[in-house]
């Protein structure tokens, strides 16, 4: 005859209650406290800071690019600009403009070549310094939007759900919606604020127009000092009393020169003119890149820093 074995009533509700502690123990060391998911954050910012210098790499793959394709134009106003500086009428403008300014302390020679060669050479340089600033705001959108994500993601890792418009606001490109995305988000960012755009005279050091056409009045003082001399000794001096229309100073400084004399000077002041502003253009636009590239540099750096300010305000 066989006997069933038979645990006591206490022994079952003891087994029962370890068993419940056991599995109850068991939930809690499969959940994360706050400080341990937001421990995944430095994980994230390594791949986020990547992205930045990606982003930054691309930046300066660009800017290299822009300035190959550029080079045929700068070379072609600087063609355009030596043309202009080589016709007669110019020339000897330049001239009258060059001895008022030796009889009378003045700078009027600036200002004509200013008005006749700033329309040939600005141009160029204004629409280069627009695609450079196109391509820093493509880097800005670039750095905002793995901030953003970063910013997400490190919410995501303390368990919270992220609304797509707080992420999306970031996104328009106006600096305000992207501070209020951010502080959406739970985060503070005062100091990023606006990019500044890449200014050229700035950049340059002075106005562009120094830069492009100081040196054109350079070699037109060695080329025709000459000429200035003859001209201040032998003219009235009513010529150089006002404003004159350009007919009148043309006749009064065509007699200094034969047809041939002139043609002869011409494609010489047209040489060097045309190597000067090759060099103006070359020294303005490696300018240009120079500073767009260390603004670039900066904004990475900031925007480096405000991945490891959302890393520690995550873990408050």
């Amino acid at each position: 005859m066989q006997h069933k074995f038979a645990f006591p009533k206490t022994w079952v509700i003891v087994i029962a209650l370890l068993a419940t502690l056991s599995l109850l123990s068991g939930c809690g060391s499969t959940g994360r406290s706050p400080n341990e998911r937001a421990s995944e954050v430095p994980v994230n910012i390594e791949k986020a800071q990547l992205k930045n210098q990606e982003a930054l790499a691309r930046f300066e793959s660009e800017l290299r690019k822009l300035d190959a394709n550029y080079q045929a134009r700068f070379s072609a106003a600087a063609y355009e600009a030596s043309d202009k500086a080589a016709e007669r009428q110019t020339i000897l403008t330049t001239i009258y403009y060059l001895t008022k300014d030796k009889l009378r302390g003045g700078d009027e020679t600036d200002a004509f070549l200013e008005q006749v060669m700033g329309p040939v050479l600005k141009p160029v340089v204004d629409s280069y310094l627009y695609e450079v600033n196109k391509i820093s705001n493509d880097l800005e959108r670039d750095l905002r939007n793995t901030s953003i994500d970063f910013a997400t993601d490190s919410r995501s890792a303390l368990g919270e759900q992220i609304p797509d418009a707080k992420k999306m606001a970031a996104l328009r490109g106006d600096w305000k919606d992207f501070d209020h995305a951010l502080a959406g988000l739970g985060y503070r960012a005062p100091y990023i604020g606006a990019r500044v755009l890449v200014n050229v005279n700035t950049a340059v050091g002075s106005s562009v127009s120094s830069a492009l056409v100081g040196p054109l009045k350079a070699i037109a003082t060695k080329f025709f000092s000459k000429s200035v001399v003859r001209l201040a000794a032998s003219a009235s001096a009513a010529i150089f009393e006002g404003p004159l229309p350009v007919g009148k100073i043309i006749s009064a400084v065509s007699f200094l020169w034969t047809g041939y004399e002139l043609a002869q000077l011409q494609p010489t002041y047209q040489s060097e003119v045309l190597a000067s502003t090759k060099t103006s253009f070359d020294s303005v636009k490696s300018q240009i890149d120079k500073s767009a590239k260390y603004a670039a540099t900066e904004r990475v750096a900031l925007f480096n820093k405000l991945l490891l300010d959302i890393r520690i305000q995550a873990r408050k």
